[in-house]
């Protein structure tokens, strides 16, 4: 888990115009993003438990309309702490062209609280010279605990266990997550779970060492004791909409074999759960909890880093904004978890879409041809010689919020705001952001 950082005053910033500059250009798709300004106004960090919440004056205020709420993969990492944040200042560089692409698109996209995923977090993060760059309007940020597993190499502390079911992290803090909202975030209730172990999991798959007569040993005892199940974090961010509560379930889980071979054929990811890796389980676990979270019939094992018990209550509203590590239809048997998921009775899947995506999944080809999703639904852009464009970042709400839209940020080629989503290799994630307008 991330240690707490001390109060800092007078560190947030603003533009004056950060997107007027992104948003006229007129290059051709991937092409550089200009710099945008840092901001100036006054801030606060407030810790709070394992966590730190800032906020800002901010002259936008809530209409007590609709609330889009948006996630988004920014891929604003680098091998070493402190890199990032580095390179992310310097808008020449590679990293700085694709935090202010990232920047552009979070403007352009109107969001009202913003799940922001793969960035490093935590002491020397890119946190700050991100935040930065946001615009003015989202003046509150969340950075809470995560996973232990999210700084070392695999949940095992093994460097060599490749099954251990969280991708490889080089320091603590890398490829975390972040929050940024226009609304205030309520800090007495956030929870995180950063330290609820995978064995604590009513009826967990925990992966056998088929050498051994024993059954679910392939860690030992004192591995799992240690071993958290989320790969990077899982927080409950309430954000104030006129007083009243709004749950963000934010999380971020690993890619199944990373994010190239995130997709593959049937046979790349075992459809029996006895053959499964510890990577393939973990990540069906994940996702056992994340609905056992949102079910208050079924929630009152959980418990949170505070040692707070149960998940939501019955009828708080919530939007899970999540990075689910895989596609309902194109990730070979790993997709059957995820397709279920989308199927939970107190969720609602409001299929966001774009015409970019159809319209890369055309032009590029390859592994695209035969893809079982909806190509609109697409929200990765992949090896198209490997797994394919993918759809794996959702924006989920509770089935009983009203929803009045949802979408995914990928123009058409040509179209207003394509130069910030680029092509490969240019200076923008390969991930969009995808939103949904609740009530």
């Amino acid at each position: 888990m991330t240690r707490a950082r001390q109060p800092r005053r007078g560190r947030r910033s603003a533009a004056a115009a950060v997107l007027a500059t992104v948003l006229a250009l007129t290059g051709p798709p991937g092409a550089q993003a200009a710099e945008v300004q840092p901001r100036h106004g006054p801030a606060e960090a407030l810790p709070v438990g394992g966590h730190e919440i800032r906020t800002a004056v901010s002259a936008h205020t809530p209409t007590g309309e609709k609330t889009r709420v948006a996630v988004f993969e920014v891929d604003l990492t680098a091998d070493k702490p402190g890199q990032a944040a580095e390179q992310i200042k310097d808008p020449s560089s590679p990293l700085g062209r694709k935090a202010r692409s990232a920047a552009g698109v979070i403007e352009a996209s109107k969001a009202d609280v913003v799940v922001i995923t793969g960035i490093d977090v935590g002491d020397r993060g890119a946190r700050e010279a991100f935040e930065a760059l946001l615009p003015a309007s989202l003046s509150h940020t969340f950075e809470g605990a995560l996973a232990a597993s999210a700084g070392r190499h695999g949940g095992s502390g093994s460097s060599t266990d490749s099954g251990s079911g969280a991708e490889a992290r080089a320091f603590p803090g890398q490829r975390g997550m972040m929050v940024a909202s226009r609304l205030p975030i309520d800090e007495r209730r956030v929870r995180t779970f950063a330290n609820f172990r995978w064995k604590d999991l009513p009826s967990p798959h925990l992966p056998d060492d088929p050498s051994t007569e024993a059954a679910a040993d392939h860690y030992t005892e004192a591995e799992l004791a240690r071993m958290p199940l989320a790969s990077t974090a899982v927080w409950d961010i309430p954000v104030l909409r006129e007083g009243k509560p709004l749950h963000v379930v934010a999380t971020s889980l690993d890619g199944l074999g990373g994010l190239e071979d995130a997709a593959g054929s049937a046979s790349s990811h075992a459809s029996d759960p006895a053959d499964a890796s510890p990577e393939e389980l973990r990540h069906r676990d994940q996702l056992a909890f994340l609905r056992d979270l949102v079910t208050p019939a079924r929630g009152s094992y959980v418990y949170d880093d505070a040692g707070g018990r149960g998940g939501l209550r019955q009828g708080e509203p919530f939007v899970v904004a999540a990075g689910l590590g895989a596609d309902p239809g194109d990730s070979g048997a790993a997709s059957s978890p995820v397709s279920a998921f989308l199927k939970e009775r107190s969720l609602q899947d409001p299929e966001p879409g774009s015409e970019g995506a159809v319209e890369a999944s055309d032009v590029q080809g390859g592994a695209n041809a035969s893809h079982a999703t909806d190509s609109r639904l697409d929200t990765f852009d992949g090896d198209d010689a490997r797994g394919g464009n993918l759809r794996l970042d959702y924006v989920l709400p509770s089935s009983q919020t009203p929803v009045t839209g949802a979408g995914v940020f990928w123009p058409e080629i040509g179209q207003k705001d394509s130069d910030l989503v680029g092509s490969r290799p240019g200076g923008s994630t390969r991930h969009r952001l995808v939103w949904a307008d609740v009530e």
